[in-house]
């Protein structure tokens, strides 16, 4: 099983995600990647989170946990609340913007206003509904 860490930072009334287009459809996620060997998650959080966002980060308490099994992957995600604490957005450096990579589709930074999250297509639209509601509080 994969451990993936994914962000959910709030600014400026605005959730940081990131847009895929990818099998003629596009949609946000929560940006994030897989735990490394001799990581905790919260240090792949910080890594992955400069590596896609160009932003560095500081990972804060958990939020909410997404285990889902398609055919080519069986992984177990990890939310924090995060804040931003430094870095160029847009100045990401991971394997998916290289030029040849084993990625599907494009990744693009990106923020959707709080206000259009109830219909924004982000995944996984559990952790999204969560977020709403937490949001509400």
């Amino acid at each position: 099983m994969r451990k993936i860490a994914r962000a959910i930072i709030i600014r400026d009334n605005k959730l940081l995600v990131l847009k895929r287009v990818k099998n003629n459809e596009t949609y946000w996620v929560f940006p994030g990647g897989g735990v490394e060997e001799g990581e905790n998650d919260r240090e792949a959080l910080e890594r992955e989170m400069t590596e896609e966002t160009g932003f560095e980060v500081k990972a804060g308490e958990h939020f909410a946990n997404y285990h889902f099994l398609v055919s080519y992957m069986d992984a177990d995600e990890d939310f924090y609340l995060a804040e931003i604490t430094g870095g160029i957005e847009g100045a990401g450096h991971g394997p998916e913007y290289e030029h040849v990579n084993e990625y599907e589709g494009t990744h693009e930074v990106d923020w959707i206003e709080l206000s259009k999250l109830e219909e924004a297509d982000l995944r996984p639209e559990e952790v999204k509904n969560k977020l709403i509601d937490f949001l509400e509080k």
